[in-house]
């Protein structure tokens, strides 16, 4: 075959292939917004700072309804300069992510606080581990500028950033990803017909619903960089590191877990998830110690309820239900009321 007989089959078929894939991501588009209610690309509708580095997808159509609650890559209320309330900045995970329905601890502690000169700076986001929180305290601070640092950190231990086995969403890329998962990642963000068939493949792919139960093997790694990162924060801010409770912190709870997945695993393998809740709470103690953060103990309340009140304060293993958000709101204000970090009252 002549080149330019192979070239103009070349291009042909290519056309042909860019038509095909251009329909079937048209098909792909109409049915996800029929079968959801809401576009595909209002799914993965999130630009993060590209100085953080690694994003992830919040979830933004659950927030249409509600568009002025937005403060960069942050479902809170944007930040006032004019407004002179003293600002307590809120550093976490999932656990702390601000929810559309304000379910979450801190905008409970904000409601709590609403006759007070106070707000509640919440950049909780999920999946973000100590890597990541240290650099977001880098990169917000000036604009925050908080009176005081809340880190609930120790349910995701490292992050991303500097280890491989930080939690890395499907649509974004970890820094350790080579060309494959960096593509699929892309095609995730990008494209309906890929996305919803790698989401079908997923939900239905044989797995242990209860994930990984091997011991964590960076916990030294871990402790070092939450150590440091701490240091730096508390020679600048005053920090509070939150003791925080967990589903398996009490031996008594387990005949009180409930039958779906969430805390069925935990009654399943409730031996790992005791070791790994004090395992956490053993390093963030030494941590705080080490570099000079502050403490907020919210794990006594917990102790004082009934065993089967504590099982519902939980949805699994760390996330809260609207009730045990509301009691950890409650505590950590008593504690930071206490310490001086909030006024009486």
């Amino acid at each position: 075959m002549r080149p330019r007989g192979l070239a103009t089959n070349l291009l042909t078929a290519a056309a042909s292939l860019a038509v095909t894939a251009g329909a079937v991501e048209t098909v792909a588009r109409v049915a996800f917004r029929i079968v959801h209610g809401y576009p595909y690309a209002a799914h993965h509708a999130f630009l993060p700072d590209p100085a953080l580095v690694y994003h992830n997808n919040p979830d933004y159509f659950v927030w249409a309804a509600r568009p002025r609650v937005r403060d960069g890559f942050f479902f809170i209320p944007p930040l006032d300069d004019a407004n002179p309330s003293q600002r307590l900045w809120i550093l976490g995970g999932s656990t702390s992510a601000a929810q559309p329905d304000g379910s979450d601890w801190p905008a409970q502690l904000q409601d709590a606080l609403a006759d007070r000169a106070v707000r509640v700076v919440n950049m909780g986001h999920e999946g973000y581990g100590s890597s990541q929180l240290a650099g977001l305290w880098e990169h917000e601070h000036d604009r925050v500028r908080p009176a005081s640092v809340v880190f609930f950190e120790g349910w995701n231990y490292r992050g991303a950033l500097t280890s491989r086995r930080g939690f890395r969403p499907a649509n974004a890329p970890s820094p350790f990803d080579g060309p494959l998962p960096r593509l699929s990642a892309a095609l995730v963000d990008h494209s309906a017909a890929y996305g919803s068939a790698a989401a079908y493949l997923h939900k239905h792919s044989r797995r242990d619903p209860c994930g990984d139960t091997t011991r964590y093997p960076e916990m030294g790694a871990w402790e070092a960089e939450l150590t440091a990162a701490l240091a730096r924060m508390a020679r600048r801010d005053r920090v509070f590191l939150v003791l925080f409770p967990g589903l398996a912190m009490r031996d008594d709870v387990r005949p009180f877990l409930g039958r779906d997945w969430n805390q069925r695993c935990v009654a399943e393998h409730f031996a790992f998830y005791r070791a790994e809740y004090d395992d956490r709470l053993a390093v963030l103690e030494r941590a705080a110690a080490a570099s000079g953060a502050l403490t907020l103990d919210a794990r006594p309340a917990y102790r004082a309820l009934p065993p089967d009140a504590h099982a519902a304060c939980f949805r699994d293993f760390c996330h809260q239900t609207r009730a045990g958000n509301a009691l950890l709101a409650r505590t950590l204000r008593q504690e930071l009321t206490r310490q001086g970090a909030l006024p009486s009252g």
